[in-house]
């Protein structure tokens, strides 16, 4: 309460890392994204998810795969998911050239009786 002679202006914070804030009123309600921050996912190239943000609801994250890269089993639980690519950007070393370089890589025919090769890019 900044102004200690005026009413109704105090709040309710909820403690670092959750969030969450009540203006003179009810109890905060406190959630922590636990992929704000997590590193893990970022520097596997794919995008962490935490579906439930409560404050309580921990070590319960997971890492998905980011198109045009595909995830053909479950997501990675409190880490990297194992992701495949389509077309050419499957094959070592083309996929590992844009990973290396913290892009994904997109092969525009992925269809190998297309008969396109080549034209893959990051």
């Amino acid at each position: 309460d900044e102004d200690p002679v005026a009413t109704g202006d105090w709040e309710c914070r909820c403690p670092p890392p959750t969030t969450g804030v009540a203006m003179a009123g009810p109890v905060a309600m406190c959630e922590r994204d636990e992929c704000t921050d997590n590193t893990a996912c970022a520097q596997a190239g794919q995008r962490c998810v935490d579906r439930h943000t409560g404050a309580l609801s921990l070590n319960d994250w997971s890492c998905e795969c980011v198109p045009p890269a595909v995830m053909p089993n479950a997501a990675g639980a409190m880490g990297p998911a194992e992701c495949s690519h389509e077309g050419e950007c499957a094959f070592s070393p083309i996929g590992d050239v844009c990973a290396a370089r913290g892009q994904v890589c997109r092969d525009p025919t992925p269809d190998p009786a297309a008969g396109v090769s080549g034209d893959w890019l990051c």
